[in-house]
């Protein structure tokens, strides 16, 4: 574990913000995270994205290379082998013992999500709700890795765990979570474009391209 930020008993407003990096990636062949996409880590994009609307930031990952290369606090997974619930588990007991009530996640592989979008989200999340997370054109329908999670709802996801859930479909049910519709987002275009999942070095190059092109992250849609 490599852990630099520190404990607060104090209340925090603001979200935390939670990269979920996993670890090595065999489609990648090194750490997804670290993967260069425009001129820097593809984590680094997603970084970016969560810093306007939250308190700190910080990285789950297996490996301390991640941490020390983005310049962030980083812890393994408190259970080894749930994968991204795993991952959201240690986020959301990492987020209370800083003093948070809230953590904004999102995965490495996201490097298209904006700050706008981030926003867009977090302005739908009412008080109380354990977890929101918006509608996508993806295999899903929404995406629980990008999503808002309440600390307040560990002890339900922790439950779901022990009861065998190991997706984060079961641990959004446990939670009950909030949807926020793709068109309170942005529009079918912007939402798509945010949205890319970059889990092969194919889908890298093809961001790659888009963004030397000059292809915006988010088209200006208010």
């Amino acid at each position: 574990m490599v852990d630099g930020a520190p404990a607060s008993t104090l209340e925090n407003p603001l979200p935390l913000g939670v990269v979920l990096a996993g670890g090595g990636s065999r489609r990648f062949g090194t750490e997804k995270s670290l993967f260069p996409l425009s001129g820097q880590p593809m984590a680094a994009w997603v970084l970016d994205a969560l810093r306007p609307w939250t308190s700190g930031q910080v990285l789950i990952a297996s490996s301390p290379l991640a941490a020390k290369t983005l310049g962030v606090p980083s812890r393994s997974d408190l259970t080894p082998g749930l994968g991204p619930l795993g991952g959201l588990q240690t986020a959301l007991e990492w987020a209370g013992e800083m003093g948070h009530e809230r953590v904004m996640a999102l995965a490495c592989d996201l490097p298209m999500v904006t700050p706008e979008l981030i926003g867009r989200i977090l302005d739908e999340w009412p008080h109380g709700v354990h977890a929101i997370v918006p509608e996508s054109p993806g295999p899903l329908g929404y995406e629980p890795l990008c999503a808002g999670y309440e600390v307040a709802g560990l002890p339900l996801l922790e439950a779901a765990i022990r009861a065998g859930g190991r997706s984060m479909e079961s641990g959004l049910e446990a939670l009950g979570a909030l949807r926020v519709p793709r068109d309170r987002l942005g529009t079918e275009e912007e939402v798509r474009i945010a949205f890319t999942n970059v889990n092969d070095r194919k889908r890298a190059r093809e961001v790659e391209k888009m963004l030397r092109a000059g292809v915006s992250r988010w088209g200006g849609g208010s």
